[in-house]
C-alpha cells in the first residue's frame, strides 16, 4: 500500500514538471526600498530661445504618517556650473542658464521642503534660460541634508542636474589679410609679415582650439628636392610676438572671434629653388572647421648662384719651435719661416691677434664690459658668431645641437637629425632651477634664429665649411701635449666652446650619414661625427655676406 501511494506522489510530481501546474502561486514582487529620503538625478536640454522649465525629484519612502522635512543646498560640480556661481536671487545675471528655483531669494543657506502626511513625492522646480551659444554641459548637485521624521538613504543624499548644451560648435575658418590672392608669395629680399586670420562664425562660451599643420613638415621626395619649404629653416610662424613651434595651438579664447598669425620668409643666404607651402587648420576641440581651411604660400629666393670667391689663407700661428722640439723639427722650422707668421716674434705681431692672424672686433655691447656678439677676420673676410659665457643664453657657449639640413643641395645626401624645433627655452629640474644645458635643437633651427633675428645686424648666417673652421685654428697654441684653446681667446671672448666638437657643414665623402667636426681643446682636432644619432655638437656660425 505505501510503495503504491509513493509511486502515485512520483508520477504526480513528473506529470505536473512536464505540462505545468495550474495551482495557485504567490506573484513575485520587487523588494521594497528602504524607508528614507531619495533625491533622483536629473537632464534638461536647453532651447534656443526662451525659458525651459526642469525640476528635481526627491521621493519619501514612509514607515509612518508623520510629516517628514529636509533642506537642500545646491553646489557646483565642475567649473563649467556657472548656475551655482550665481545663485544667489531669484533671477540670474550674466548670461547663466539656471533662472531660478522655487521663489527663494537665497541659497546661500539650506533651504527646507516639507513632506505633508501623505506625501511621497516633492518637486523643486527650476528654470533656465535658453541661448544660441556653444558652451560645454553644465553640471550641478542638490545636496539634501538636516532630514526630521526620516533619514536620508545611503548614497542616495546628492542629486547631479545637467544642463545639456544643444548649440553647434563654432565655425573656424581662415584668410590671408589685406591680398586678394589665393596663394601668397613671400620674397627673402623683403620678408615682411603676411598675417593670417583665423576667426569663428559666432562667438562660443568656451576657447577654441585649433591646429596649423604645415605640408612640409612630412619628410618625402619633393621635400628632399628642394620644392617645399622646410618650417623654421626656410620661414616662421609667430603669435604676437612669441614664435610657434611645431606642436603649438592656435586658441581663440570664450567670447572672441579671431586670432591672428604672422608668416615670415627667412633671408638664409642659400641658393634654392622657388619653395612653396601649404598651412592648413584642423579642428582639436570646441570648434569644426569650414572649407576656407588650407591656404598655399611660395618664396622667392633672392640668392644668386654661388661664385668661386678668391680669399686669403690665415697662417698656422706656429712661429717658434716649442721647447720640446729639437733642432731637427724640419717641419715646425719651415713653417714658422715662411707666411704671415715669419714676420712675429715673441715680443711683436702682425695686425690684430696673435702670431699672423688679424681680428676685429663687432658690436661691442652698450654696457660697456668689452663684450662682443662677432668677430671679423681680416684676413679671410670671414666674420665669425662669439658664444656668450654660460650655459643657458640662446647663444651660450654649453649649448649643442644636432647636425640638420633639409637641403639637398647642401646635405650631401643625408639631412641629418631634425630635432627640437625650440631652440630659446631652458632646461629646468622638478624645482624649476635652470640647469647647466638648455634643450639641444638642430644647427638648421639655430642658423635660422640668428638669420631671423639679424646677429649683428646681419642675415646670411650658416654652418661653416671644415676648412672656413680650420681657418681660426692656432697652431702655435697647445703644440705638443698642451691643451689650451687653439684659437684666439681675446677675441672670441674666452668662451669653452672649444672644449667640445663644433659642427662644420661638411659632409664626409665616404659615408653621408657622417659630418665633419673640430675640437679645438684636443690634439685629435678633426673627427668624423654621425649626424642621424642622439650625438650632438657645439655650433660656431659664419658669415661670408662681406666677401661676396
Amino acid at each position: 500500500m505505501q510503495k503504491n501511494i509513493l509511486l502515485f506522489l512520483l508520477i504526480t510530481i513528473l506529470f505536473s514538471g512536464l505540462y505545468g501546474c495550474s495551482c495557485s502561486q504567490k506573484p513575485l514582487t520587487e523588494p521594497e526600498l528602504p524607508a528614507g529620503l531619495y533625491i533622483k538625478n536629473a537632464v534638461i536640454t536647453e532651447e534656443n530661445d526662451g525659458q525651459t522649465e526642469g525640476k528635481v525629484t526627491i521621493l519619501l519612502q514612509r514607515n509612518h504618517s508623520d510629516a517628514v522635512s529636509v533642506k537642500y543646498q545646491i553646489f557646483a560640480k565642475t567649473d563649467t556650473s556657472k548656475p551655482v556661481a550665481v545663485i544667489g536671487g531669484a533671477v540670474s545675471d550674466n548670461n547663466t542658464d539656471l533662472l531660478s528655483i522655487v521663489d527663494v531669494l537665497s541659497f546661500s543657506e539650506p533651504q527646507a521642503v516639507i513632506f505633508g502626511a501623505t506625501d511621497t513625492v516633492l518637486e523643486i522646480p527650476f528654470t533656465i534660460v535658453n541661448d544660441t551659444v556653444y558652451e560645454e554641459d553644465e553640471v550641478f548637485l542638490v545636496k539634501l541634508s538636516d532630514p526630521v521624521g526620516a533619514g536620508i538613504a545611503t548614497d542616495a543624499g546628492v542629486a547631479e542636474v545637467i544642463i545639456k548644451n544643444d548649440d553647434d560648435e563654432p565655425v573656424a575658418s581662415f584668410e590671408i589679410m589685406d591680398t586678394a590672392e589665393t596663394a601668397s608669395s613671400l620674397n627673402e629680399a623683403s620678408p615682411a609679415k603676411v598675417s593670417l586670420k583665423v576667426s569663428l562664425n559666432t562667438v562660443s562660451a568656451v576657447a577654441a582650439s585649433l591646429e596649423l599643420r604645415r605640408s612640409s613638415e612630412t619628410i618625402s621626395n619633393e621635400s628632399k628636392h628642394g620644392k617645399l619649404a622646410a618650417y623654421r629653416v626656410d620661414y616662421m610662424l609667430y603669435q604676437g610676438d612669441t614664435k610657434m613651434s611645431a606642436d603649438a595651438d592656435i586658441v581663440i579664447p570664450a567670447g572672441e572671434l579671431e586670432s591672428f598669425i604672422d608668416v615670415i620668409a627667412i633671408d638664409d643666404g642659400v641658393r634654392e629653388q622657388s619653395e612653396t607651402f601649404d598651412l592648413t587648420l584642423s579642428a582639436k576641440e570646441h570648434a569644426t572647421t569650414g572649407t576656407s581651411v588650407t591656404t598655399s604660400f611660395s618664396i622667392t629666393d633672392n640668392d644668386t648662384n654661388p661664385t668661386v670667391v678668391l680669399s686669403k689663407l690665415n697662417d698656422t700661428g706656429i712661429f717658434k719651435l716649442p721647447v720640446a722640439a729639437i733642432d731637427t723639427d724640419a717641419q715646425g722650422y719651415v713653417d714658422m719661416s715662411v707666411g704671415r707668421d715669419s714676420t712675429v716674434t715673441a715680443e711683436s705681431k702682425i695686425g690684430a691677434g696673435q702670431a699672423g692672424f688679424d681680428f676685429t672686433k663687432i658690436e661691442v655691447d652698450d654696457d660697456g664690459d668689452g663684450v662682443h656678439d662677432c668677430v671679423k677676420d681680416n684676413v679671410t673676410g670671414l666674420i665669425w658668431e662669439v658664444k656668450v659665457k654660460d650655459n643657458v643664453s640662446e647663444r651660450g657657449s654649453g649649448r649643442q645641437f644636432s647636425w640638420y639640413d633639409p637641403d639637398y643641395l647642401t646635405n650631401g645626401g643625408d639631412e641629418g637629425s631634425e630635432g627640437p624645433y625650440d631652440c630659446i627655452s631652458l632646461l629646468k629640474d622638478s624645482d624649476g632651477n635652470v640647469l647647466n644645458l638648455a634643450p639641444n635643437c638642430s644647427t638648421a633651427y639655430y642658423v635660422a634664429d640668428m638669420n631671423e633675428t639679424g646677429l649683428c645686424g646681419m642675415s646670411n648666417w650658416r654652418l661653416p665649411t671644415i676648412e672656413e673652421l680650420r681657418s681660426i685654428i692656432d697652431y702655435g697654441k697647445g703644440y705638443g701635449l698642451s691643451k689650451s684653446m687653439r684659437y684666439d681667446t681675446e677675441y672670441f671672448a674666452g668662451d669653452t666652446i672649444g672644449s667640445n666638437y663644433i659642427w662644420s657643414s661638411t659632409t664626409s665623402a665616404n659615408d653621408a650619414s657622417k659630418a665633419w667636426a673640430i675640437r679645438f681643446g684636443s690634439n685629435f682636432i678633426e673627427e668624423l661625427r654621425s649626424k642621424n644619432s642622439a650625438l650632438i655638437n657645439s655650433v660656431r656660425l659664419v658669415n661670408d655676406s662681406q666677401i661676396q
